[in-house]
C-alpha cells in the first residue's frame, strides 16, 4: 500500500544511490534508473487501480483508466 509520504521518502533513498554506486556496475546504474521510473509513475498516478494501491487515493479514477505513463520525467 503506497502513499505520498512513503514514495516521497523512496525517491530520497533511491537519490542517495548515485553517490555511493559512482563507480558500480551497469547494473546498479539501471536499477536505480527503473527505480526512480516506478516512484515516479506511482507518484504521478493519484488513485488506486490493480496492484497499485494509494491509501491517499483509495478508489479508482475512471477518466484514468486508458491513460499512460510513457511521458514521466525522472528526477
Amino acid at each position: 500500500v503506497r502513499d505520498a509520504d512513503g514514495l516521497a521518502a523512496a525517491r530520497s533513498a533511491v537519490d542517495e544511490w548515485p553517490a555511493a554506486t559512482a563507480d558500480a556496475a551497469s547494473e546498479t546504474r539501471n536499477a536505480s534508473l527503473a527505480a526512480r521510473a516506478i516512484i515516479g509513475a506511482a507518484l504521478a498516478r493519484r488513485e488506486t487501480r490493480g496492484a497499485h494501491l494509494r491509501s491517499d487515493f483509495p478508489d479508482a479514477d475512471p477518466r484514468q483508466a486508458r491513460s499512460r505513463f510513457w511521458r514521466m520525467i525522472v528526477e
